[in-house]
């Protein structure tokens, strides 16, 4: 049996490694906590109306 091979992807350019930025419609930054916040208040609200439904 041969040893299995791994993977390794190409990189697509010479800067290191970042995570993607999000730019919100207003050019600012939006943080990861936002999203988080925003998710959670928004599956909330559907659980509220479904629950009242």
């Amino acid at each position: 049996m041969e040893p299995t091979r791994q993977f390794e992807s190409p990189r697509t350019s010479s800067q290191p490694l970042q995570p993607e930025r999000l730019i919100g419609e207003d050019g600012r930054e939006i943080q990861p906590w936002e999203i988080t916040l925003g998710k959670t208040i928004f599956y909330l609200t559907i659980a509220a109306g479904l629950w009242f439904f």
